[in-house]
């Protein structure tokens, strides 16, 4: 052991100590975690799941492990077993992901895949600790990493994880390898000329080129998608929500992330003057310009990677400057309600932010909240839903809203049949003694549950039931 591989073990055990998680991770003899979970890296890394990606395998990798086996009974020697890997390689692993999802802040699913997989593929093919690997014990695995796949690509992460860890923290005793695997195909990109040196006709034609074209639509397919999205009208909220997000995609060249987390406070105005210092459009060019704020995708400095996002600024083309002022103005106005919300959610960190603990709270009203449906009474829908559909105004939620608690105040309504469904599904796993929840009336008294499930034997009132608690529903917790 080298003082590089332990201090790159203790960074390891630094950062994740930061975030209170337990380094050391208890596994079977085939190197699988206990308690079946391990670390939990979408949790880890603060996103939001799904999916969940976890390190939970320390063990060596099977498919890897076949491939040995079957080069050591062609030499007549003894198959190795699954096993879990040596305690220094199982810190390296830990470590690295540590490193790369804490500190260069790499998304869960690259490390895992990109990341612990290639070292458990060279754990595997070696019988050896982290700091005792040579350039063929590297070339070894990286052939056996390109036998796994036919296309070749775990070979490929296999040789790029000598770059990315045992030499960028210098684990290796034998100095740096990266430049002696010699492996074809990471010389691929040494043959791209650089754009400077190009032809005026190599550079018209790079303009006109579809790069990955896999990747994109077909032209036909593009200009009916924009037909689309300029012309038609959305019937959901979430099409009008899809059309605006494509529209300033189109106009700004935005990437569908970007996009997605556009700031409500995106418009910046940049003024310019001419060299007398008054307004250029007196001198015939432009007073004002339109900037786009958003967070940008793919940045990475020296010390983080893409996962960042950064603050950045671009133009808008003057020509495209009402259609997106529209239309993120209208985003901005018709999403609100929900930013309202997600703010309460988030300061509070309840999922029902509106009500205490112990509030008393209608099953009707609790219903909307909950289910997301504006409709609790058998009021008539046409006309709302088409004034909604006219432009996703979140004032007719609230006139609907007004509309059904007055007609809840006069006692004279018919509830809706989808929520007579939700409470006697409700019902049935109160008298199941399936969940802890009690039907209560005004007064907060419990509505009692009869033990031969035929409860209750009176027609329950659901315009005078109520719900309270426990803190597992109206706190979210």
């Amino acid at each position: 052991m080298n003082p590089q591989y332990s201090a790159f073990i203790e960074l390891g055990k630094t950062l994740v100590r930061d975030r209170g998680i337990q380094w050391d991770m208890p596994v079977d003899k085939t190197g699988s975690a206990r308690d079946g979970v391990g670390w939990n890296l979408t949790v880890i890394a603060g996103d939001v799941p799904p999916p969940n990606y976890y390190l939970r395998d320390l063990g060596a990798d099977t498919k890897a492990l076949a491939i040995v086996n079957a080069e050591r009974a062609e030499g007549n020697l003894t198959p190795l077993a699954l096993q879990a890997l040596s305690p220094a390689w199982q810190d390296l692993i830990k470590a690295a992901v540590a490193e790369q999802l804490l500190f260069k802040r790499n998304k869960a699913s690259y490390v895992l895949q990109c990341i612990a997989r290639p070292l458990r593929v060279i754990a595997t093919c070696v019988d050896m600790e982290p700091w005792q690997l040579t350039v063929d014990d590297l070339r070894l695995a990286v052939r056996i990493g390109k036998a796994i796949q036919s296309s070749g690509k775990l070979g490929d992460l296999v040789a790029g994880i000598v770059r990315v860890v045992f030499d960028a923290q210098h684990i290796c005793d034998a100095g740096q390898l990266y430049s002696s695997l010699a492996v074809p195909r990471m010389k691929m990109k040494s043959a791209i000329k650089a754009k400077h040196i190009w032809s005026q006709d190599e550079l018209r034609a790079d303009l006109e080129a579809r790069k990955r074209e896999e990747r994109l639509p077909e032209r036909r397919a593009f200009w009916e998608l924009t037909r689309i999205v300029m012309t038609e009208k959305p019937r959901t909220f979430m099409d009008e929500l899809r059309f605006a997000a494509i529209r300033t995609m189109i106009v700004t060249g935005l990437r569908i992330g970007e996009a997605a987390l556009l700031p409500v406070d995106w418009k910046r105005e940049r003024t310019h003057l001419d060299s007398r210092g008054l307004p250029a459009g007196e001198s015939g060019g432009i007073s004002t310009s339109l900037m786009l704020r958003h967070f940008a995708e793919k940045q990475q400095d020296d010390e983080s990677d893409s996962a960042v996002l950064h603050e950045n600024t671009q133009p808008v083309p003057d020509m495209f400057r009402t259609l997106l002022t529209e239309t993120l103005d209208h985003v901005a106005r018709i999403t609100e309600p929900l930013r309202a919300t997600l703010k309460l959610q988030c300061e509070t960190g309840r999922l029902l932010p509106w009500y205490a603990n112990d509030d008393l709270v209608s099953i009707t009203e609790l219903y909307t909240r909950l289910m997301g449906n504006p409709f609790r009474t058998a009021i008539s829908r046409e006309a709302f839903v088409d004034r909604y559909r006219e432009g996703f105004d979140p004032r007719v939620l609230i006139d609907l809203h007004q509309r059904q608690s007055m007609e809840h105040r006069t006692g004279a309504i018919q509830l809706d049949m989808a929520l007579y469904q939700f409470a006697h599904r409700l019902q049935k796993k109160m008298a199941a003694q399936q969940i802890a929840l009690r039907f209560r009336n005004a007064s907060g008294s419990v509505i009692p549950i009869a033990s031969d499930r035929s409860w209750p034997t009176e027609r329950m009132s659901w315009h005078n039931t109520y719900l309270r608690g426990p803190k597992d529903v109206l706190s979210g917790t």
